[in-house]
């Protein structure tokens, strides 16, 4: 929105300053919009490796919500079965996110944020920690899609003094 304003206020003063012929004004638009269909056909393409999540158990009768969180490898935990808190820990290395350091089978903390000795972790030396796994890089590609967005919103914003004035004509 704000990248549109400037688009619009900009071209406003470049169309008052060099007054451009309707054809020019209407080929930058057509333009604008080609790259706009372009840029969104492209962002389908776009796209972050997906994170392995926790695996939600056999889905109970009722309530219709409810999942049996309880796996082989935690079945000594003695999680809760009611009212079980969504408290996440992941294990970095293979991108794995677990409901609770419980559901993970989890026997000792190291810190507030640090799980290890986890019956459900891929090694008996794997670490979780707390929280949502990190993902795989994907603040460039969305750096790059926020970026590519606002640039066509404000060449989109600055098309619209140009149409109005075609149309008016």
């Amino acid at each position: 929105m704000v990248s549109q304003a400037i688009g619009l206020i900009v071209s406003g003063s470049i169309i008052s300053k060099f007054l451009p012929s309707a054809t020019k004004l209407l080929r930058f638009s057509v333009i604008v919009s080609a790259s706009t269909i372009f840029s969104t056909i492209l962002f389908s393409q776009f796209g972050c490796n997906s994170i392995d999540t926790i695996d939600l158990g056999a889905k109970q009768d009722f309530p219709p919500w409810s999942y049996n969180l309880q796996k082989n490898c935690s079945s000594d935990c003695n999680c809760p079965s009611e009212n079980q808190h969504f408290v996440p820990v992941c294990d970095e290395e293979i991108q794995k996110l677990y409901f609770s350091p419980c559901h993970a089978g989890c026997e000792k903390t190291e810190s507030e944020d640090i799980y290890s000795d986890c019956s459900c972790a891929g090694s008996p030396d794997t670490i979780l920690t707390a929280g949502f796994c990190s993902g795989s890089g994907c603040f460039g590609q969305y750096l790059t899609f926020i970026l590519i967005s606002a640039t066509l919103q404000a060449l989109s914003g600055a098309t619209t003094i140009g149409r109005m004035l075609i149309t008016y004509r």
